[in-house]
């Protein structure tokens, strides 16, 4: 089953919110949503996130949401040991 994981923090120190910010009159979230959601190949979109916000965007494009603990969203976490923790949980 192959699955799309997109990593979206809601903290960021250079531009906070990043992911919500329009880009094409749409949030710059959407836009890897809707290309797995459209890739045949790609059974599941999950955005992983710690931020209610990102969470119902990504809900509100089509995905689903894996909320991320808080010691995998802090910004000296690694995007590697969050993708590798919702992979043990989808197993």
């Amino acid at each position: 089953m192959p699955v799309a994981i997109i990593p979206a923090r809601g903290g960021s120190k250079s531009v906070p919110y990043k992911n919500l910010h329009p880009l094409g009159g749409r949030p710059l979230l959407s836009w890897p949503i809707d290309c797995a959601l459209k890739t045949s190949e790609i059974d599941r979109v999950i955005v992983s996130t710690d931020d209610d916000r990102i969470a119902a965007a990504a809900l509100d494009f089509g995905a689903e949401v894996y909320r991320r603990p808080e010691e995998l969203a802090s910004d000296t976490a690694l995007i590697a040991d969050g993708i590798r923790h919702l992979w043990k949980q989808l197993q």
